[in-house]
């Protein structure tokens, strides 16, 4: 199986902003922003990708397409980590890793971060079966961009942060 980023960006944000009319615009308690709420120090680790150009988190977090190369950026960087820790790259571990990196790359997922990653992956699948997506192979190394490798199948091993 594997795994689109698009769909699963897509499905970060509907959990993260839910039905918010103005999502790009989103602030989270503590500070977070974007569809993706993401952290200021997630956009600084990577406001060097090209497209961001080192723009200033609170002015550029709300431009969609910036806030999306971040993104983009952050799961690529989770899937590596992941993959070092001989974690399986799958939408839950992908969703976990977003929700609380530290605790996911350990092993010690919370009920919380369980419940985000089955919240996340319910709509990827959804959204997965209604456009066709999640097919073809992506190289997180470098160049096609929109999907991730997995194993076939459902991490069964999601409550201990699907290590093989």
């Amino acid at each position: 199986m594997t795994i689109s980023l698009t769909v699963l960006l897509a499905a970060i944000a509907a959990v993260e902003t839910g039905s918010s009319k103005a999502p790009d615009l989103a602030v989270g308690a503590a500070g977070e922003r974007s569809r993706y709420q993401i952290s200021a120090a997630v956009w600084r680790a990577h406001a060097a990708e090209p497209g961001v150009d080192g723009a200033d988190f609170v002015s550029a977090a709300g431009d969609r397409v910036k806030a999306e190369i971040v993104a983009t950026a952050r799961l690529i960087a989770i899937t590596k980590a992941l993959e070092a820790a001989h974690i399986t790259v799958t939408v839950e571990s992908l969703a976990g890793a977003w929700k609380s990196p530290e605790r996911v790359l350990a092993g010690h997922w919370s009920a919380e971060t369980r419940d985000y990653a089955r919240r996340v992956r319910n709509l990827y699948d959804d959204a997965a079966a209604r456009t066709g997506t999640g097919t073809g192979k992506f190289n997180h190394r470098g160049t096609e961009g929109t999907e991730v490798g997995a194993e076939e199948g459902r991490n069964k091993n999601v409550g201990n942060g699907g290590r093989q």
